[in-house]
């Protein structure tokens, strides 16, 4: 293999922006035969842990000084140069370079280097002339292929054989956080409790038997949810930790856990917007309902 022909990632922010930056670059690599380089490191949103800790497998794992050695030898092939959002927090192409000679690059020996939360699927797409096709399929491929590590894998399944008992058990994921207070905070549209609650409500109509499996970040949210729907609730029990925009974010474990455990359930309602709720969907691959400030929003899977 071209000693040239490498994608190097620094992923970065949360949990599941880093496993959708991870996987994306996973298929690219696969698609066009390139050798991944992860570079893990803390960052906002966030916490120290290593990703040998959270994760099985045999991954090429790179330091934030080897990554920074990569990207000032290929500066030609830096995606962050490349691109810009837009108010909306679409992607746009930047003018002035040639699309040409980066697209032959994909496919044949220049180097990709990023460092961010986006998948490197949806930057490629937006180029004239991508090869892209089919790679939204081999990303979901590779994304379920990544596997907690052997003693965060015995936790989930010591609590799945404990709480699964029921055939319907909906994930229900609330984001709250740091949602009041960062720039895109209106993009999640619904800051409520009321939203879910409604939706929580019908499923209990229709299915007298459901139980929710909850997960969120803030207690309060937690303890009126468990008050309301008692027993119905079932949640991992972890520690409450403080979310606040562009700080560290700890016990990532928990927050793995409770995105694996979320991936198992029947289907999730989930917060929109939020990358926490669309990867349990992902990885599960099934049905998630955004809960909207006046309605809920399907995606079938």
């Amino acid at each position: 293999m071209n000693k040239e022909n490498f994608v190097a990632i620094k992923p970065m922010h949360g949990l599941s922006n880093r496993l959708r930056t991870i996987s994306s670059a996973m298929a690219i690599s696969e698609r066009f035969h390139k050798k991944l380089f992860i570079c893990w490191t803390p960052g906002p949103g966030f916490s120290d842990e290593k990703f040998t800790f959270l994760f099985e497998g045999d991954f090429n794992l790179i330091s934030e000084e080897d990554y920074r050695n990569l990207a000032e030898q290929n500066t030609e092939a830096i995606l962050n140069e490349l691109f810009y959002k837009d108010e909306g927090h679409n992607i746009r192409i930047l003018d002035g370079f040639s699309y040409d000679f980066f697209l032959e690059g994909i496919k044949v020996s220049q180097p990709l280097v990023y460092e961010g939360s986006e998948s490197l699927i949806d930057i490629l797409e937006k180029f004239p002339g991508h090869n892209c096709k089919g790679l939204r399929h081999e990303y979901f491929e590779q994304l379920r292929t990544i596997t907690p590590s052997k003693e965060i894998k015995a936790d989930i399944d010591r609590f799945v054989e404990k709480n699964f008992h029921t055939e319907i058990i909906v994930g229900v994921h609330i984001r709250r956080g740091d949602t009041k207070k960062c720039p895109y905070g209106h993009m999640y549209k619904s800051l409520s409790d009321e939203p879910f609650i409604t939706k929580l409500e019908k499923e209990l109509s229709l299915n007298p038997g459901v139980k929710f499996l909850l997960s969120t970040d803030c207690e309060q949210t937690f303890k009126k949810f468990k008050a309301i729907f008692d027993d119905r609730i079932i949640s991992y029990p972890k520690s409450f930790v403080k979310s606040e925009f562009g700080a560290e974010k700890l016990n990532q474990k928990d927050a793995l856990i409770e995105l694996m455990l979320l991936s198992k359930t029947t289907k999730i309602i989930g917060s929109h917007w939020s990358s926490f709720s669309q990867m349990a969907s992902d990885i599960g691959n099934i049905p998630i309902h955004y809960c909207l400030a006046n309605e809920v929003e399907t995606k079938k899977k």
